[in-house]
C-alpha cells in the first residue's frame, strides 16, 4: 500500500537532484516502536510506510519529549493519536 501508514496520504519515491527539497509526500520508513517507547532493534514488524511529514513530526516530538521539553498541546495531540493507532495493530 503506497499510503501513508498515519494519515493515509498518498507517498511517492522521490529521486531529488543536489540542493533539491525533500517533498512533503515523500515515502519514508517509520519505526512504530521509536527510542522514546524502547525501541530495540529495526525489525520490519516494527515499520510502517510513513510520509516525510508524518515521520518528521513523530521525530520533532520524541526528541523533544526524550530532552525533558515542554511540548505544545498540538505536539501532544498528535503524539495521542499516533499511540491510538499503534494499539490498533
Amino acid at each position: 500500500d503506497p499510503h501513508c501508514y498515519w494519515r493515509g496520504r498518498l507517498t511517492i519515491i522521490h529521486n531529488p537532484k543536489d540542493g533539491d527539497k525533500q517533498p512533503d509526500d515523500l515515502a519514508t520508513i517509520d519505526h512504530l516502536r521509536s527510542r522514546l517507547m524502547g525501541r530495540v532493534n529495526n525489525d520490519w514488524e516494527n515499520t510502517v510506510l510513513s510520509c516525510r511529514y508524518c515521520n518528521g513530526i513523530r521525530a520533532n516530538i520524541e526528541n523533544k519529549m526524550m530532552a525533558g521539553c515542554n511540548v505544545s498541546e498540538l505536539e501532544k495531540s498528535w503524539k495521542s493519536y499516533c499511540l491510538k493507532r499503534f494499539k490498533k495493530i
